[in-house]
């Protein structure tokens, strides 16, 4: 599901910029659907990384 999630974020970020914004968590596949956009922002306490698909 996540590439499948990526995948559309990323065609969606080819049409305009795309902002990720995460709050809390966002790893794994998570982390890798928001590697789609153009720009990632986190909180400072937010989980984030783990991808063990690249």
């Amino acid at each position: 599901a996540s590439e499948v999630m990526w995948q559309e974020i990323n065609a969606l970020s080819e049409v305009k910029p795309l902002i990720i914004s995460i709050g809390d968590v966002a790893a794994s596949g998570g982390y890798y659907m928001a590697c789609g956009g153009d720009y990632i922002y986190s909180e400072s306490n937010a989980i984030t990384g783990s991808i063990g698909v690249f």
